[in-house]
């Protein structure tokens, strides 16, 4: 009886801790998975921003891509983060077409070679670029 539990003890043991060691290596992975392809969802839609005009249209169009990515992402992010990335998700979606005039962007940079002091509007492009950035930093 001793000999068995010699020969089986250590079996069974290296049994448990192997298994252990590939659920815990598994739950990394799958982290891991969906947090890269938040990242990569981002950087698509973020290499997609139109050059100029047609601001609107652009970011009407990536709300359901953005949607899909922050969502797909939520369950393996802390809670801190989650709280994070849907606070940012909700201004996004607050982004109203005023933000986007498409006259914004050259006349932010007519105001800043200008140098009068005025308040110069943030490019239509800034303002997406700014929201990815951020959304891209939380689920890093």
């Amino acid at each position: 009886m001793c000999d068995i539990l010699k020969t089986v003890l250590p079996t069974i043991l290296g049994g448990f801790i192997a298994g252990i060691v590939g659920v815990s290596i598994a739950r990394w992975q799958r982290n891991r998975d969906a947090r890269n392809e938040f990242l990569i969802e981002i950087s698509v839609v973020r290499g997609s921003i139109p050059k100029e005009q047609s601001y609107w249209n652009f970011y009407v169009n990536s709300l359901d891509v953005i949607r899909k990515a922050v969502f797909r992402a939520l369950p393996f992010l802390n809670k801190s983060k989650t709280s994070e990335i849907i606070s940012v998700w909700r201004s996004y979606q607050e982004i109203t077409q005023d933000n986007f005039d498409d006259h914004n962007e050259i006349d932010a940079y007519r105001m800043a070679v200008a140098g009068d002091n005025k308040p110069v509007p943030e490019k239509p492009s800034d303002v997406l670029k700014s929201y990815y950035t951020r959304m891209s930093e939380i689920v890093k």
